[in-house]
């Protein structure tokens, strides 16, 4: 059997995005989808589909502009030489794979193409009859019309083995392919593949068609300029959005007889579509921010403040590779590696990275946090602990944030909006109602952490810090036990920080999530050390809590002893001594 994959690109797509998924892999064996920033139910209804257990991988195009060619060729290239794929199918969400001409299905008719040649795959244009009638229904089986014959423009299947032999690259919108050489573009030659079409939905309710011409206008600027032939269609429709005129569609089909999918295709049943219906305000606001906010990126960047990401090594090779492939995935280029290697941990193999990288161990006179300071170059720091993910986007962002700000800040946090169990170590502050951003004192938020016994669920990771803050914290030199980093600590150093010469600063607390953890896995070993490490803290600052308030924290410190007593025989004498211990001292 040939492997097949569907890759596309998304934005948007929330009342079709359910239907696409799920009728592609009724022939493919696995989709590659990259979400153009949607501002819709799109994120949220991959995700449950991800969830669902279907073989769907979600990448994020963090571009404001319209870059479709190169998201296409990139995940094109990971769908060939990656994934193991015979044949590639380029697609965009409102474009159905279907036979009408036989009962073969399109799985039949794929497994029979040849992996060598490029395929010609003609298009279609069918629209829903009744456009708001079972919208939460798999849209092939709604009633529909479809065009009178062929549309003049095509789509590819791509044989993988052809890619692979002789590289190519797709054209915007996946149209044809070509060879880049010395007399310039040359077209790939294609045959047409048999009984297929594409059925392609470009229109499917006066909302939907609004919504794509309101956004879809403004990133096709920022691709090729207010002055393009490219996307003429959306800036026609633009200009008579913004007269107040209707948008009528590209290819009216109302002439046109009804056309029943059902016997051609099979059949879906979509649970996560509910309410999906598009809203051109809204996605024109949305693609206005995300413009607006790359322009002042654009000079940010223009400065060149270097970031310098600090990858603690304790042994953990994977954990490290990991970590390295999350810094050099990141979008802001102004950046730098230093991996820490802790305690007696021997330096990692030949760490490999497309980021400038240093690998820091102990010398007889000095140890890795001496030599940081003295080797970074960073305006800006940024730890990475092992476990811990990032967005690609997450220094960009925060960077983007203390650089353009008339407040001094301390440092920036990434904020979510989870709810944690008491006896974790992990909060996010979720204040009701839930402001854009705060600015938060940092003595406030140490006692209010401190009397948690917890710290921001995006961890260490979840900041951004300058260079000057992570000096007077010496590099959180303090914050190890060998090689055991003691989170709670280093906040402590961080929010007891003197300004120095800057006068009052606060905590700049950004309301997105730039940070991940799998926080439902928590280590024995870790949760005792940082319950011991809590009780250090609470008695080091006892000063700073009311009595009432250091009195809960303490109770609620000797009760969690119940979570570890039934693993008592798990853990390991000296440690279980050193918590009763701490636990005592209270």
């Amino acid at each position: 059997m040939k492997k097949i994959v569907v890759v596309s690109m998304v934005k948007n797509e929330a009342d079709i995005i359910e239907s696409f998924v799920r009728h592609s892999l009724s022939f493919a064996d696995e989709m590659i989808l990259a979400d153009h920033m949607s501002s819709d139910k799109t994120p949220a209804i991959l995700k449950q589909l991800q969830e669902e257990g279907l073989p769907l991988t979600v990448r994020k195009c963090y571009r404001a502009e319209y870059a479709q060619a190169e998201v296409m060729n990139d995940l094109l290239g990971e769908a060939a030489r990656e994934r193991g794929a015979d044949l590639v199918l380029p697609m965009d969400a409102d474009e159905f794979l279907v036979n009408t001409e036989t009962k073969e299905s399109c799985r039949a008719i794929l497994e029979r193409l040849d992996p060598n040649v490029l395929y010609k795959l003609e298009w279609r244009n069918y629209e829903p009859l009744h456009p708001h009638e079972g919208e939460d229904t798999f849209l092939l089986t709604r009633p529909c019309r479809r065009g009178n014959g062929f549309a003049e423009s095509q789509k590819v299947i791509v044989g993988a083995a052809l890619l692979r032999q002789k590289p190519f690259r797709l054209i915007q919108g996946s149209h044809y392919a070509y060879w880049d050489t010395a007399e310039g573009r040359v077209n790939v030659p294609w045959t047409t593949a048999p009984l297929l079409h594409t059925a392609h939905f470009n229109w499917r309710s006066e909302e939907q068609y609004a919504a794509k011409m309101a956004a879809g206008w403004l990133h096709n600027v920022a691709r090729f300029s207010v002055n393009t032939p490219s996307g003429w269609f959306l800036k026609w429709g633009f200009r008579r959005l913004m007269r107040g005129e209707p948008v009528s569609r590209e290819h009216d089909l109302s002439g046109t007889a009804p056309f029943d999918l059902r016997p051609f295709v099979p059949p879906q049943t979509l649970r996560y579509s509910r309410d999906v219906r598009p809203d051109a305000f809204r996605n024109l606001l949305a693609a206005s921010e995300i413009i607006a906010e790359t322009y002042l990126e654009s000079k940010v960047l223009q400065r060149q403040k270097t970031v310098t990401m600090v990858i603690p090594y304790s042994g953990d090779g994977a954990a490290l590779r990991e970590s390295l492939r999350l810094a050099d995935e990141q979008t802001y280029p102004y950046k730098e590696i230093f991996v820490l290697c802790l305690g007696d941990t021997p330096t990692p193999n030949h760490p490999v990275s497309d980021t400038p990288l240093t690998v820091l161990q102990n010398t007889e006179t000095k140890d890795v946090f001496g030599l940081l300071s003295e080797k970074a170059t960073g305006d800006y720091a940024q730890w990475l602990f092992p476990g811990d993910t990032m967005t690609p986007d997450k220094v960009m962002k925060m960077t983007a944030c203390l650089e353009t700000q008339e407040f001094p800040f301390l440092f920036a946090l990434t904020n979510g909006d989870r709810t944690f169990e008491d006896w974790t170590p992990y909060t996010d502050f979720n204040e009701s109602p839930r402001p854009e951003f705060q600015m938060v004192d940092p003595g406030v938020m140490w006692q209010r952490l401190l009397w948690m016994g917890k710290y921001p669920s995006g961890g260490i990771t979840g900041l951004l810090i300058p260079r000057a803050v992570m000096e007077t914290c010496d590099w959180f030199r303090d914050g190890f036990l060998e090689e055991r980093p003691l989170f709670l600590t280093m906040f402590r150093a961080l929010l007891q920080c003197d300004p120095g010469e800057s006068g009052d600063v606060t905590v700049a607390m950004i309301q997105e999530m730039y940070c991940a953890r799998d926080w439902e896995k928590i280590d024995l070993t870790d949760w005792l050390w940082h319950q011991i490490e809590w009780a250090c803290l609470l008695l080091l600052d006892r000063d700073l809590l009311a009595e009432d308030v250091y009195r809960d924290a303490a109770r609620r410190l000797r009760e969690n002893e119940a979570i570890a007593r039934p693993h008592r025989r798990e853990i390991d004498d000296t440690l279980w001594a050193e918590y009763q211990e701490a636990l005592s001292r209270l």
